[in-house]
């Protein structure tokens, strides 16, 4: 998990603190009491202490509401939980041509007035791919995203997805489909020069990876002789020169880029396990194909889900509604069911769910601020 202080000597930005302790509660709450987690914090020497105040206001409360909730002799409903904190800038530091490609291309971006943020292209956003030479006593490795993700399974269900991938000796990383046309777009300019003839940025296989949800078999990368190839300056520069795209989302366009023309490296997981709700490209010119990029599946089948772009409406997203709602948005298929922590009843029931009207995360938004004491606000 990536937890990097932006603010500088400030504290956390209020939203991001808010969705980042949700996200971090879900999986908690929802994982296997049985089974040990050791959570990995990726941040940097400026961050880690706030990170720490974090997690550890997060477990402090998890574990009074079940001292106060809990009869005599129960025992404990989350698992045994193990922390540690890398600073990213020792990961970084093993790729640093790797990520010059990344500052080459904002700079062209500055340079032509192009982008109007520098996030994804800072360091920790694209250190993903030299995982497996930091982590050398790790064979693998599950990396998530630390804000956007909510979970609504036991995450220890990912490690089947780890056993599909031990079947596939070529297989490097895991890694979920982005369920929308954003990929499409950003090969536009080569599926113009091969008139076409690809199926880079179709449905299906080609559509471009989403990095919210990555299974890393860091021992695998570390004896792949293609994928260390791979993760070179020239390498990378001439692969996004090829495809005409300049990376803007960190690492993930590496991924995709790699990912057209070494699918073998990568296994698709489960889209249940990342299953994006961001209606950008649900616009006019994509409506009869929007559908068949972003659904997934029924609601109470999904276990992770990453909210990520906009939402929950077309309207949200800037486009006229009567236009662009595709057949599946019409018929409520992307209609969010929220989960709700009942914590009176945490002790002996764990969790229960609460359906809701509202599709927005009542967490994330009361009253148009962004708060979190929400969560213990009738009890503390």
């Amino acid at each position: 998990m990536l937890i990097v202080n932006m603010n500088e000597d400030k504290d956390f930005d209020l939203g991001f603190k808010t969705r980042t302790m949700y996200s971090l509660l879900s999986l908690i709450l929802l994982a296997d009491p049985n089974k040990p987690l050791h959570l990995i914090f990726v941040t940097d020497e400026k961050s880690k202490l706030r990170v720490g105040w974090m997690v550890k206001e997060v477990i402090s409360k998890i574990l009074l509401v079940e001292t106060l909730a809990a009869l005599p002799g129960e025992k404990t409903h989350i698992p045994k939980l193990y922390f540690s904190m890398v600073d990213y800038h020792d990961v970084s530091q093993h790729g640093t041509d790797f990520q010059w490609v990344f500052k080459y291309h904002l700079d062209l971006l500055t340079a032509h007035g192009g982008t109007n943020t520098k996030k994804y292209f800072m360091d920790f956003f694209n250190i993903g791919p030299m995982y497996h030479r930091a982590f050398t006593k790790l064979e693998k490795l599950l990396f998530v995203d630390c804000s956007d993700l909510e979970y609504r399974a036991d995450i220890n269900l990912i490690r089947q997805e780890f056993d599909e991938m031990d079947k596939w000796p070529a297989v490097v990383m895991g890694i979920g489909k982005d369920l929308s046309l954003h990929y499409w777009d950003w090969v536009v300019s080569y599926r113009r020069e091969v008139k076409n003839k690809t199926h880079f940025g179709k449905p299906g296989r080609y559509q471009g990876f989403n990095s919210g949800v990555v299974l890393y078999d860091l021992e695998k990368m570390r004896n792949s002789k293609v994928y260390n190839e791979a993760i070179t300056k020239d390498y990378a520069l001439q692969l996004f020169e090829e495809l005409g795209s300049i990376p803007t989302v960190g690492d993930q366009d590496f991924y995709t880029a790699l990912g057209f023309v070494h699918p073998e490296l990568f296994y698709i997981i489960d889209c249940k396990f990342n299953a994006q709700t961001s209606l950008q490209y649900m616009q006019e010119r994509f409506r009869d194909r929007f559908d068949e990029y972003h659904y997934c599946a029924e609601i109470d089948q999904i276990k992770i889900i990453h909210k990520n772009g906009c939402g929950p409406t077309p309207r949200v997203c800037g486009e006229d509604e009567s236009k662009v709602a595709t057949k599946y948005y019409l018929a409520g298929a992307y209609n969010e069911i929220e989960r709700q922590i009942d914590w009176s009843f945490f002790a002996r029931q764990k969790y229960r769910e609460v359906p809701k009207l509202n599709f927005i995360n009542y967490y994330n938004y009361i009253g148009g601020k962004q708060r979190f004491d929400g969560y213990l606000g009738n009890i503390l």
